[in-house]
């Protein structure tokens, strides 16, 4: 994502859960239609607030999909050893535009199809 990230910070070396939190930027950002962090200072001033063990300040809010929601909220936990295993990401994301979303109960990806102008899944082409 070109921003430093939580393992940087803290002279980690490479791992799953470093792994994790940076998919969950880029989960973030396809969900949100913006990146977690605005700018590479936004980004280390939070990350240097969690080295403080403070949590960082995700706008879980703008994510509409219930199943992104959980999933993002179990990729972006301060403590490494917080992640969902990569495993359990898997079973998540297959479930993610299935659930109804917090604005009105349709499903997610139709909801995403009509603000696009795509034809929605179930549509002839």
């Amino acid at each position: 994502t070109g921003c430093a990230h939580r393992g940087e910070i803290d002279g980690l070396r490479a791992s799953g859960e470093i792994d994790v939190w940076c998919a969950g930027e880029l989960v973030f950002k396809v969900f949100a239609g913006k990146p977690l962090f605005e700018s590479r200072k936004q980004a280390f001033s939070a990350l240097v607030k969690a080295h403080k063990d403070k949590d960082v300040e995700v706008p879980f809010d703008d994510i509409p999909d219930v199943m992104a929601k959980y999933l993002l909220e179990n990729m972006l936990c301060r403590q490494p050893q917080d992640r969902m295993p990569m495993r359990d990401l898997v079973l998540c994301a297959e479930q993610i535009g299935t659930q109804a979303d917090y604005y009105g109960g349709a499903p997610v990806i139709d909801t995403l199809h009509d603000v696009e102008g795509g034809t929605p899944p179930d549509s002839p082409v």
